[in-house]
């Protein structure tokens, strides 16, 4: 499925979009946002949508790779971290709901560093991780909008691609969630498959590329 996900989209975040629409609406997370690099290959390709029609242009993603530019823990220089997508599990409940129309809005001007709040954990140490009660600013940055737009729990993970996380995907929750493992699991199979094949993705057109100026050489 995540494959034929990754084909059918014109880009990286709207095809990431589409999984995280997914799993919004068949495990019941209130919304969930997608942070990229700002020297990542999708830095050009940023969209935000709260219906979740992401809007894309310049580099797709799936093209052009540049090493993301912070450190992660296996030393690589990762750059900022920029809202790519934002979408609800109830499409129209952004326009009914001020608070959580707030906390978009504080996304989008929003930029993050590797190891600052838990997405920044996440981009840095390419692990997953489960917060419950986001109102401590030291655990996330946005608590003080998270609070007023009603949102207790989140956990987020990394998309990596060819063994380097492009991508921070979070999931937010009105309720109170206790640490669920099996959710987790779930979301990390998902994450899993969808680098797995962008990766496969763009090999595929770097061989196009290839055989293209061979041709074109000979």
């Amino acid at each position: 499925w995540a494959t034929r996900t990754v084909e059918e989209s014109p880009s990286f975040i709207i095809a990431a979009s589409k999984v995280m629409s997914l799993f919004c609406l068949h495990r019941e997370w209130t919304m969930a946002e997608l942070w990229i690099s700002s020297q990542g290959p999708h830095a050009s390709s940023v969209g935000s949508a709260g219906s979740g029609a992401v809007a894309a242009s310049g580099s797709n993603g799936f093209t052009n790779s540049r090493p993301p530019g912070g450190t992660s823990s296996d030393g690589h220089d990762l750059g900022s971290l920029h809202l790519g997508s934002c979408l609800f599990r109830d499409p129209g409940v952004v326009a009914r709901d001020a608070g959580l129309a707030a906390f978009v809005a504080t996304a989008r001007a929003h930029i993050l560093s590797p190891d600052v709040g838990i997405i920044g954990r996440v981009w840095s140490s390419m692990r997953p991780d489960w917060v419950t009660g986001i109102n401590n600013r030291q655990i996330f940055v946005r608590s003080k909008e998270a609070s007023l737009a009603g949102l207790q729990t989140c956990f987020a993970l990394p998309i990596a691609v060819g063994g380097r996380v492009e991508a921070v995907v979070v999931f937010y929750d009105k309720k109170h969630r206790a640490q669920d493992n099996t959710c987790l699991e779930v979301a990390m199979r998902l994450t899993w498959a969808l680098g797995n094949a962008v990766g496969a993705k763009r090999a595929s057109l770097l061989q196009q590329e290839q055989d293209e100026h061979a041709s074109q050489s000979t």
